[in-house]
């Protein structure tokens, strides 16, 4: 194909416009757009040709840009759509042409093959200091295309009835990114909330699940434009309406089964648990066990409340059956000594509003490192295993854990679940031939993830309460890498020196600031900052609120709660 375009030069008193790549667009008839070219004087009239050339015959020319980043997805659409701007070349006497600008699109036409790419051969009328100024704009000052104009792409495409499959093939972008897209341009809100706030395609996601809920539209919001992760902010939301579903689950199960459900009694009210409390024989002596749900059903104080486990996936929901008036209803109060103990007589005193501020900080930042954890485990498979190259000190670290006698651990489990790799006794075979089989890179890359799955695996709702240098160490490497931590992982990174010695102080206050736990679940009708549904922290509730600080029960608790 050839194309004579002819143009006329400005006037010295005319603007001209900064040349870029995208000021010529050839279409599909071979014709091109071009902006108005300066030339030494203002009658002269400029020919410019346009052909195609087989891109091995051009010549690179002397360029500002040091080297061409032939990335993956720049290649992927050479191959999917080939050269749609045409390269800029001169022609000397001989007829060689020589590139002037559109070396990294004539490099990679070269590297996927491509038979033929647009050239557009202009007078060679520029001094050396004129190149470079040119070369210098023509960079420089292009505009990438914000996220906003991908989102408008996206929803153009799905009008015209393209999968979210082709989409990502045809436009080079991660599946995962295009999905996101999607279900933003499903949401108004979502849409209005991305060109205002310049949110990435994720975050819009974010927003359009949340579209109801204003207090976590604006903590998402609040920690974008902060410089953190709007997924932790997601993850506690999808958290804590978790917990409020099977909250309300299985109340309906036990309302419609005739048995009101109340708070948890605290030490001050008359209510107890079954397990405390002993039914009396007809000749008034109390019987040796606690009554069974069934034995007490037919009291009139027969009654329960709801405790939900946040370390459970899903939400465990545990039911406690008490009598709200044990002494009304001719029930003997049982005490841990043997004996039965007096009408009201309490085990143990309150706690002050101190203690019960401290364990309300617990509870909130357990079920803060529980959301935490989904978050960090999906970066660690998604963004941090599926890399082909080490990163950056990579090596220190490695060399470090080898010092500490850290290593992997049996079989791998967590970094074969991550990766959805075997499993089991094949697992450390097929590793093996990985490293044996890999460059150099690889292997170091295989090792350096293990040793990350591994410390993964053994984290748990103690780390963050206290943290060893080791957990110290791993989470400031996954941070440099890319990870953005929840201001609860935060609290692993601070230096030993700075934090007070006694435990109970060294937990800071969850304000709510940047992860808005507290307004979450508050939106979500469920109080974040305690354990039991709609109660106050009772004296007897313990510091993690029913909850093990290692995320499983104590065995002396699997049926009672607390003891």
């Amino acid at each position: 194909m050839t194309d004579t375009i002819t143009t006329t030069a400005p006037t010295a008193d005319e603007a001209v416009p900064a040349e870029t790549e995208s000021t010529v667009e050839a279409t599909g008839s071979g014709s091109a757009n071009l902006s108005p070219q300066p030339s030494p004087t203002s009658s002269e009239t400029v020919a410019r040709e346009c052909v195609d050339v087989d891109p091995t015959s051009l010549i690179i020319g002397d360029n500002v840009r040091a080297a061409a980043h032939l990335d993956r997805q720049f290649l992927a659409s050479l191959r999917e759509f080939g050269v749609m701007d045409p390269i800029h070349v001169t022609r000397a006497d001989d007829g060689t042409l020589s590139v002037k600008r559109g070396q990294r699109r004539t490099l990679g036409a070269v590297k996927v093959g491509l038979p033929t790419v647009p050239v557009l051969i202009v007078v060679d009328d520029s001094t050396e200091a004129e190149r470079i100024a040119k070369q210098w704009h023509e960079n420089k000052r292009r505009d990438a295309l914000t996220d906003t104009d991908r989102l408008a792409a996206v929803e153009q495409l799905t009008i015209l009835g393209v999968p979210a499959g082709a989409i990502a093939k045809r436009l080079g972008t991660p599946r995962k990114v295009v999905d996101a897209a999607v279900i933003a341009n499903a949401s108004d809100v979502a849409k209005a909330a991305a060109a205002k706030h310049a949110l990435t395609l994720t975050d819009a996601a974010l927003i359009a699940e949340f579209e109801d809920n204003q207090a976590v539209i604006a903590d998402i919001l609040s920690a974008v434009d902060g410089g953190y992760s709007a997924e932790h902010i997601a993850q506690r939301a999808r958290d804590a309406r978790d917990r409020q579903q099977a909250y309300d689950k299985a109340a309906a199960v036990l309302t419609e089964a005739g048995v009101p459900v109340i708070d948890r009694p605290g030490h001050t009210e008359r209510a107890r648990e079954l397990r405390d409390i002993r039914l009396v024989h007809r000749n008034g002596t109390p019987r040796k066990n606690a009554p069974t749900e069934a034995e007490h059903a037919t009291c009139p104080g027969h009654a329960a409340y709801l405790t939900v486990d946040s370390w459970s996936t899903p939400p465990r929901v545990r039911t406690t059956y008490v009598c709200t008036d044990p002494t009304g209803n001719g029930h003997h109060l049982y005490s841990y000594n043997g004996g039965v103990s007096l009408t009201g007589q309490p085990t143990s005193g309150p706690m002050s509003e101190e203690q019960k501020a401290e364990r309300r900080t617990v509870v909130a930042n357990n079920r803060n490192w529980d959301s935490a954890e989904k978050v960090r485990r999906s970066w660690i498979a998604d963004a941090f295993l599926t890399r082909t190259t080490p990163p950056k000190n990579a090596e220190t670290f490695v060399a470090l854990a080898v010092i500490h006698g850290e290593r992997s651990e049996d079989y791998n489990s967590l970094y074969t679940t991550l990766t959805k790799a075997q499993s089991g006794y094949q697992a450390t075979a097929a590793l093996v031939s990985r490293a044996e089989a890999g460059t150099p890179k690889q292997a170091l890359m295989l090792a350096l993830a293990l040793l990350v799955c591994e410390w993964e695996s053994r984290t748990s709702r103690n780390t963050w309460r206290h943290p060893g240098e080791r957990d110290r160490r791993y989470l400031a490497a996954l941070v440099e890498w890319g990870y953005k931590p929840s201001d609860v992982e935060q609290l692993i990174l601070t230096p030993p020196a700075a934090a007070p010695t006694d435990d109970a102080a060294s937990v800071p206050a969850d304000t709510g600031t940047e992860a808005g736990d507290g307004e979450v679940d508050a939106g979500l009708g469920y109080d974040a900052d305690l354990d039991v549904h709609g109660s106050d922290v009772n004296a007897d509730e313990d510091a993690d609120g029913f909850e093990d600080a290692e995320g499983s029960e104590p065995e002396a608790w699997q049926d009672y709660g607390d003891v």
